[in-house]
């Protein structure tokens, strides 16, 4: 609108402009005083200006809920396409982070490649420009800072001012939870297709309020709503014209936007830095081999640390916790995993029946054993299919008789390991509740003694009849503690041989089975304190049966981690010579001799009320203690009263009559040659100690007179000897 005189005043949509009137300089004693210069009036914005001072709405369901009647029928369609969209958004981000743990809550993927990190990188950069509900919130955010709202009211009075930020706020809560999925998203991509796939995805879901609101506008949901919509495509809202006001309000979209994009790189890159560097997989491993193809395997068994900030081939390295130069890594040759060591056995060559093993650098595709062909960075999946292992006598792989590979992780809980629940982790290791052993604490405190179940025979000569093993051993603890001293994350038990003590005999494990070792080191050792700090001082935790110099003489059955035989100690194993297998310069390789199993087991002497009572009825006889404390009960270290006819530490073997203090009862008489006794009808057992009840004497008797054994004369006559007169 134009004014009619420029030195009159004049009002136009812009705002109000001052009433001016024209003066003339007053004169003053004969001065001429100079005219006073009008303001500058500012120019009232043209009709051309108008269009630029409002914005249209969005075409979406937020701008719909914005102008309808509040708690109307549009006001809940509104309020139902939000919940829908909301909780489409929140199950996938549910389900992206169901595997989540606290060492790694967005399931992150332990490694990719450079083709898919690339992609990530610009997905990220993307990220921001493609959430449409995202930016229409930023921009009705700055809007919403300028407009008109009594001008707004005029045209609608819904439209109120809380309601455009009640929408606003909506569409930005969806706008950022769609980032969040999408972020999380790109971090679990492993390959590029994957991640564009998902970038698709999300962008669909964006755009379901778009949906819904051309739905309605098109006349699907009800009349109502599709007039409602018509408000939202004829809305025009207008700002202030005094942009003077606030003039860093043109720069508040720029700066939201690149804020949130600026926080969405940067935690990018600090996970893209974590997952390089190996903070998503295992940190440490357990490893079980089998001693069938390759005996020195087994003897490698135990745990691997991954090393800190060192890759090969672009994955994790896993060295022997023992520091003995074995180790797991990733073989770009042969695609798989594989491990190896810096003692190269599978090259070993057999001169007169020694082998000669060389020392290498390290080369993960000089590998003793290897898995399947696979590109996962974590090798833990490597283990869903079968390793090979390389036979070095026969020069050829073959699939591995036995091998376990799992996570031994505590902290972050990734390997659902908690210290069995009888400890705590520190430092990613499990420190064990006073009663418990084992790397996760899985294992009791175990019995302090071994001794032969007399039900079996003991320990024959070994190999060359140097001597018969002991058949009762001690465990080895450090000093007057009763902490035992552990060799692979299990007990040491010894025995002295002879009347002077030495040389000493040593049972321990071995990696899958205990071994039985003669150890002639100590022959100085008269004192059962001093052997026991030679001991503690030879067996290092680190000590390794693959560089021992000592013979082992008897190997046990297998004792495979997670199966019914793991167990803290070799009670109820049955026992087996070794043989030689080869010569490695100094020392040789013993390996298990299926062909020579002895009939030999140990049991635990030591009796305890609840975990390990007397058998055949014995009683186990134990110190007083407090009945109320639990674990003094459970622990408790008792001696076994026998019921007669049984003998043992634990009760577990009928006593033969020809034994010392030992005879028939009941009249019977002694048979030498069976140990039995030949019993009188109607009693029973080795010893007769047993009369057989009146229900089962009848029913006997009458089997043996149905077949023909005893006439029914003899029977009537037994039973009348037995049980009383029969009518």
């Amino acid at each position: 609108m134009k004014a009619d005189d420029p030195n009159k005043s004049s009002n136009n949509r812009g705002g109000g402009f001052v009433d001016e009137v024209d003066q003339e300089a007053p004169e003053e004693s004969g001065k001429v005083v100079a005219p006073v210069e009008p303001p500058e009036l500012e120019k009232p914005p043209s009709d051309d200006d108008f269009e630029d001072l409002t914005s249209p709405l969005p075409e979406d369901v937020f701008s719909l809920l914005y102008v309808c009647k509040p708690c109307g029928f549009t006001c809940i369609y509104c309020i139902l396409v939000f919940m829908v969209q909301a909780s489409i958004i929140f199950l996938i981000m549910a389900d992206l982070l169901k595997n989540g743990t606290a060492h790694n809550p967005l399931s992150v993927p332990p490694g990719v490649n450079v083709e898919v990190t690339l992609a990530q990188a610009v997905s990220m950069l993307l990220a921001v420009s493609t959430q449409t509900n995202l930016l229409t919130a930023i921009s009705r955010m700055s809007l919403g800072q300028s407009y008109d709202h009594a001008y707004v009211l005029t045209m609608n009075p819904n439209a109120t001012h809380a309601d455009y930020w009640i929408s606003t706020i909506l569409q930005m809560f969806v706008g950022l939870a769609m980032l969040v999925d999408s972020f999380i998203l790109n971090m679990q991509s492993t390959s590029v297709l994957t991640l564009m796939l998902n970038f698709a995805a999300l962008a669909f879901i964006s755009e379901v309020q778009q949906t819904f609101f051309w739905i309605a506008k098109n006349g699907y949901i009800s009349r109502t709503v599709e007039e409602d919509t018509r408000l939202v495509t004829n809305f025009q809202i207008p700002r202030h014209f005094h942009k003077a006001s606030n003039p860093y309000l043109p720069y508040l979209k720029r700066v939201l936007f690149g804020l949130i994009t600026g926080l969405l790189l940067f935690f990018y890159g600090m996970l893209a830095q974590q997952q390089m560097s190996g903070k998503f997989i295992c940190n440490q491993l357990v490893a079980q081999f089998g001693d069938e193809i390759r005996p020195d395997l087994a003897f490698y068994s135990g745990i691997f640390l991954q090393k800190e900030g060192e890759l090969y081939n672009g994955r994790a390295v896993y060295e022997d916790a023992k520091k003995k130069g074995a180790y797991f890594a990733y073989c770009k040759e042969e695609q798989a995993w594989t491990f190896s060591g810096l003692v190269d056995l599978g090259e070993a060559k057999l001169v007169n029946g020694t082998a000669t093993a060389q020392a290498t650098s390290m080369n993960a595709c000089n590998y003793w054993a290897k898995s399947q062909a696979t590109a996962t960075y974590d090798i833990i999946e490597s283990y869903q299919q079968p390793w090979l292992v390389r036979d070095y006598l026969a020069n050829q792989t073959n699939q591995v008789d036995h091998f376990v590979l799992a996570c031994n992780d505590c902290e972050g809980n990734r390997a659902s390991q908690d210290c069995s629940g009888h400890g705590t982790c520190d430092n990613n290791q499990c420190v064990c509740n006073e009663g418990r052993i084992g790397v996760n604490c899985e294992y009791p405190i175990p019995c302090p003694r071994l001794a032969l179940d007399t039900r079996t025979e003991p320990l024959p000569y070994a190999e060359g009849g140097l001597f018969v093993p002991p058949t009762d051993y001690e465990l080895l603890t450090y000093g007057n503690d009763s902490i035992p001293i552990l060799v692979y994350n299990k007990p040491v038990y010894f025995a002295r041989l002879g009347k002077s003590g030495v040389p000493v005999t040593v049972i321990m494990f071995t990696g899958r089975r205990w071994g039985l070792f003669l150890n002639l080191e100590f022959y100085d050792a008269n004192e059962l304190q001093q052997l026991k700090e030679n001991l503690h001082t030879y067996l290092p935790v680190d000590f390794h049966t693959f560089y021992s110099t000592h013979k082992v003489y008897f190997f046990t059955d297998p004792m495979d981690l997670g199966s019914p035989s793991d167990g803290a100690s070799p009670v109820d194993l049955q026992w087996y010579h070794s043989r030689k297998l080869l010569n490695l310069g100094t020392r040789s390789l013993y390996r298990v001799d299926h062909n020579q199993p002895t009939n030999t087991v140990f049991l635990c002497p030591v009796c305890q009320p609840v975990v390990n009572n007397c058998l055949n009825g014995g009683t186990c006889v134990t110190p007083e203690f407090d009945e109320s404390n639990l674990i003094e009960y459970l622990t408790v270290e008792g001696t076994c009263n026998c019921t007669d006819g049984f003998v043992g530490e634990m009760c577990e073997r009928q006593q033969n009559c020809y034994e010392e203090m030992a005879q028939c009862y009941n009249g019977g008489n002694c048979t030498i040659s069976t140990g039995s006794c030949s019993c009188p009808f109607p009693h029973a057992g080795k010893l007769c100690q047993y009369r057989m009840s009146d229900e089962f004497i009848g029913v006997y008797t009458q089997s043996l007179v149905d077949s023909g054994q005893i006439s029914e004369e003899n029977a009537i006559e037994a039973l009348n000897l037995t049980i009383g007169p029969q009518s």
